[in-house]
């Protein structure tokens, strides 16, 4: 047995509360998260005129497949995208892409210090 931060005991190899608090955390979040992304590719893929009904005849109205809108908006070009969406469209996709590259960025970088303090004992 091992005396805590908080002066109860532990036994040796148990996980802290703290370690199964911030578990639950990420498992809740990320079920979240899943279930966020799951309903709005099924909205999309069977209900592809709330999302585009203006532009019917545009490459990222079409929903062929549950992820085309992905592929559709990665492989455009700017010019196409302004003519399908318009100025916010085209902006929003910049914003987009750019909380992605800074994310990816965010997460490389704090790889390090996360396996610290996974393995600090």
């Amino acid at each position: 047995l091992r005396m805590s931060s908080h002066g109860a005991q532990e036994e040796a190899g148990a996980p802290s509360s703290e370690v199964i608090q911030f578990t639950s955390m990420v498992v809740a979040q990320s079920t979240v998260f899943a279930v966020y992304i799951v309903l709005f590719v099924v909205v999309r893929w069977c209900r592809p005129d709330l999302f585009a009904a203006a532009h019917r005849e545009s490459a990222i109205s079409e929903a062929r497949d549950p992820l085309s809108w992905a592929r559709a908006i990665w492989t455009l070009d700017e010019p196409a995208m302004l003519d399908a969406s318009g100025i916010d469209g085209v902006l929003h996709v910049r914003t987009a892409t750019l909380h992605f590259q800074l994310c990816a960025l965010l997460i490389l970088t704090s790889l390090p210090a996360f396996l610290c303090y996974t393995l600090a004992v």
